[in-house]
């Protein structure tokens, strides 16, 4: 440690992704273009980020919703794959019409076979994780939190790109 001032870099001047300089003569001075993105870039990235937002709401108030019976049947003295599994069942049958509705806009009853498929995947990943945690000397409350963002991003994944995925016929 020194005992003068703290020092810090400047920051270093960046110009954003749209400026591109089109002179680089160090007489002159720089001129720049602005580089327009088509609109469907921009379109379908606000989209995929109010999609990602609406998963995230409604994950959370699932989450919580599945993460408290698993912690109340932890509390009851199933095993915590039992107690997963249970939760599970619960947050999948609340969690297919929310995140139908909500997230993906895609309500159709028959698409439910394909998101119980998505979440046997999910349950097996997450039992791994936790068992996993366990394993290294976590208890399963602590196991089951910690696998949380896992399964969170599995699932949207799943999700999106099968679940709820428009097929282009």
């Amino acid at each position: 440690m020194s005992d003068g001032p703290p020092t810090t870099r400047p920051a270093r001047p960046h110009a954003p992704s749209s400026v591109i300089p089109t002179s680089c003569d160090p007489g002159e001075p720089m001129t720049t273009v602005r580089s327009e993105r088509p609109a469907r870039g921009r379109i379908s990235a606000r989209l995929l980020d109010v999609q990602v937002v609406r998963f995230v709401v409604v994950g959370v108030v699932n989450t919580a919703f599945a993460y408290g019976i698993y912690a109340m049947l932890l509390y009851a003295g199933l095993s915590y794959a039992v107690a997963n599994l249970i939760a599970l069942i619960c947050g999948i049958l609340f969690s297919f019409k929310t995140q139908g509705a909500f997230v993906f806009r895609r309500t159709a009853n028959h698409l439910l076979g394909r998101f119980v498929l998505s979440w046997a995947l999910i349950y097996l990943v997450t039992i791994a994780i936790v068992g996993r945690l366990i394993a290294f000397g976590f208890n399963a409350y602590i196991a089951g939190a910690l696998a949380i963002p896992f399964s969170t991003a599995l699932s949207f994944l799943s999700q999106k790109y099968f679940v709820f995925r428009r097929d282009e016929r």
